[in-house]
């Protein structure tokens, strides 16, 4: 299991329980360069902060909430974590910088005592990306009893030593994921590809170069899927067997609830693929089970490839920016343009705006 789907449970935990509130979000490298990022997706969301929200909405919501403090001429230190155009006055512009930064930490502290007053989980993953401004904020955060904050790291040496030094405080427990078992490999494999049954070929492929990261088994799989060299096809289960593929343990491709006993290949985003995932009990069934017989006796779905994969075309799991030029480099030509102007266009977007930026009339190309 990787730190992103053990996350994932927590929040379905934590979203089953009517008096807890929770939020999770996911950083990137681009969250790391611009101040106050994750200390406003932290925030936003809470207080009701929508982006269809204007400015000024967000100014009369936010006086409100700190109107019993009297710091409204300290209102602009706020502006770049709210999203709010308040006007600097003569005081802010009078403050130093230390001074800057601790009476915005001090309006901060108000803004969370205001909006966490009940039991809340907070989540981020890829916590290594936190910009410094919001990392300063966040000792506000973790200060608070009510808030159990769960941050995930993929890559520890991204951390700087002052973060190390404040994430190894006796008050925070560390869980370092090792990697997933080598039997495990296939199982990664056939629930991401949604398949019964991979190549011994590609078997050995997760086993040298996957480090036993499943997020990194995901990411070349869809690398090998969007070049065209891996397909997915449907033969008797006999003749896959036949063929050399190696199929996964079923008890891995299902999971139970108390409810529900679905067998095959459960839809990723669907809520329920987490609800057993911690269930007492041994992993493997017995092919000779009842269950197994009845799941491949008729027609399986297998993965193949299509030719010799080149190891040397791919990254090891080491490498964050290797995952996604790995990625990068799978698309077609077209496929790549549609990122680059996509890109250049931002995080949402009408479909005829990047037709018009990519000169193109094809609505069905750009759609697919």
């Amino acid at each position: 299991m990787g730190k992103t789907r053990l996350v994932n449970e927590f929040f379905y935990i934590a979203l089953r329980n009517k008096h807890i509130s929770s939020l999770c979000f996911s950083l990137s490298l681009k969250d790391s360069k611009k101040p106050f990022s994750a200390a406003s997706l932290c925030i936003c969301r809470p207080l009701g902060f929508t982006e269809t929200l204007t400015a000024v909405t967000r100014q009369n919501r936010t006086k409100q909430y700190l109107r019993e403090y009297k710091m409204d001429q300290y209102m602009s230190l706020l502006n770049e974590i709210l999203g709010t155009n308040f006007i600097e006055t003569e005081a802010v512009r009078g403050l130093t910088k230390a001074e800057h930064d601790a009476k915005r930490k001090e309006l901060f502290r108000f803004l969370c005592q205001k909006t966490f007053q009940n039991l809340w989980v907070l989540i981020i993953d890829d916590a290594e990306f936190i910009d410094d401004e919001s990392f300063e904020l966040f000792e506000v955060i973790w200060e608070m009893p009510q808030i159990i904050t769960v941050l995930t790291v993929g890559y520890q040496q991204r951390l700087s030593p002052i973060r190390t030094r404040v994430l190894d405080s006796p008050h925070i427990c560390q869980v370092k994921l090792p990697p997933i078992e080598t039997l495990l490999h296939k199982a990664v494999a056939c629930q991401f590809l949604n398949v019964n049954a991979i190549p011994l070929d590609l078997e050995r492929l997760l086993h040298t170069i996957s480090d036993g990261n499943p997020g990194w088994i995901n990411t070349f799989l869809l690398c090998l899927r969007q070049s065209g060299l891996l397909r997915v096809k449907r033969m008797g289960y006999f003749e896959a067997q036949a063929e050399g593929y190696v199929f996964c343990e079923s008890a891995l491709l299902q999971r139970d609830s108390t409810n529900t006993s679905s067998t095959v290949r459960p839809n990723l985003t669907d809520w329920k693929l987490f609800e057993a995932t911690f269930e007492p009990g041994e992993y493997f069934l017995d092919t000779t089970d009842q269950t197994c017989s009845t799941l491949f006796s008729r027609i399986v779905d297998v993965a193949y490839l299509t030719d010799t994969v080149d190891t040397r075309d791919y990254f090891t799991s080491r490498n964050l920016e290797a995952f996604h030029l790995m990625l990068y480099d799978s698309l077609s030509a077209f496929e790549q343009l549609v990122c680059k102007c996509a890109a250049f266009l931002g995080q949402k977007f009408l479909r005829a705006s990047l037709m018009h930026t990519m000169a193109t009339e094809s609505e069905w190309d750009v759609a697919i």
